[in-house]
């Protein structure tokens, strides 16, 4: 796995985050192959479906493209993940990212990043916060997410969990940071 710890980290804290992040290598992994097989296979293009809208060949090379990226910074080691800990508001105003967005404290957030689509071979940076820890949606979920914005460009328009994600187009879920969430996520290989 292409991981990096950086020194805000104590080895207490690693080891939920080292085990979310196999996981989700593993759930990509059958993401990359699901979509590999929408052509002949009824139950991949509906789950397809349900996340990113009617199957067009343009939209389903884009989503392939964020999925195998994503996939790529988990499991290929030039690809690099530097994962940093922001225990505290102090913390944040050091990194010098601006202010969080109204009405977000972060004691409400479980992860970001501060870089949207980077490149390949160029190391993208985590940031995980306390709610991490404490979250009742599932560290993988939360990793998913912003993995997708990281290396997807991938933006909020909205969550599976709001009313507004049922009418966002089709070209707005290929762009949507949860509608990755949700659909690797589906392969759930816990055994």
């Amino acid at each position: 796995m292409a991981v990096e710890w950086d020194a805000t980290w104590s080895q207490e804290q690693r080891p939920p985050v080292a085990v979310a992040l196999e996981h989700i290598g593993k759930q990509l992994a059958q993401a990359v192959r699901a979509l590999g097989g929408l052509a002949g296979d009824a139950c991949a293009r509906a789950a397809y479906e349900a996340h990113f809208g009617p199957l067009s060949w343009h939209r389903l090379r884009h989503v392939r493209r964020v999925v195998q990226l994503m996939h790529e910074r988990i499991t290929q080691p030039e690809s690099g993940l530097l994962m940093s800990y922001v225990p505290d508001m102090l913390a944040y105003e050091a990194l010098r990212l601006g202010a969080l967005p109204t009405g977000v404290k972060l004691n409400q957030v479980e992860a970001f990043v501060a870089q949207l689509g980077v490149a390949p071979k160029v190391p993208l940076r985590m940031f995980i916060a306390p709610a991490f820890f404490t979250a009742s949606r599932g560290a993988t979920g939360t990793l998913l997410h912003e993995l997708s914005h990281g290396v997807g460009n991938t933006m909020d328009y909205a969550y599976v969990w709001q009313r507004r994600y049922a009418s966002l187009s089709p070209v707005q879920r290929t762009r949507n940071a949860d509608s990755y969430r949700a659909y690797c996520g589906q392969f759930d290989v816990r055994v």
